[in-house]
């Protein structure tokens, strides 16, 4: 069975990979910018350096993701469910999480800068050395964070 994922823009563009699930798939490297993956299983996919740039992960489950050196500047992270990932290194400037469960995550080294995190759970998640410069954090009073930053000027 293939799996057929359309362009955000251009539904008429796609990609379609010749898998049943990308649960656990290995997707290092993949171009993904732009595209709908909405409602999506990506539970232990290995997406580091993928380019996500633009995409939609509306109501996706990342949980145990890893996207260590991935592209997800201007991604929208609406209601994921995404425990455990690993966002090393990740440039996520301004990304969008609402309402998205992000407990135990890891954001050593990533560039946050612009992004908004608006009503989402970061309980025990490491932002040891990310840029969090202008980051929106609406849930910073509700949850309890590993909190070393580096704020640039």
């Amino acid at each position: 069975m293939a799996i057929t994922i359309k362009h955000v823009y251009n539904k008429k563009s796609t990609i379609t990979l010749d898998l049943d699930t990308l649960a656990k798939a290995d997707l290092r490297n993949i171009d993904l910018k732009d595209m709908d993956l909405q409602g999506f299983d990506l539970t232990g996919a290995n997406l580091s350096g993928a380019n996500l740039f633009g995409a939609n992960l509306i109501n996706c489950d990342i949980s145990n993701a890893n996207f260590e050196n991935a592209k997800l500047c201007q991604t929208n992270m609406t209601n994921v469910k995404g425990r455990r990932v690993n966002f090393t290194n990740a440039d996520l400037r301004q990304a969008y999480f609402y309402q998205a469960n992000l407990s135990n995550c890891n954001f050593t080294d990533s560039n946050l800068e612009l992004t908004h995190l608006d009503g989402c759970n970061l309980d025990c998640s490491m932002f040891t050395n990310a840029n969090t410069i202008n980051t929106r954090f609406n849930c910073w009073r509700s949850c309890r964070c590993s909190s070393y930053w580096r704020e640039e000027s």
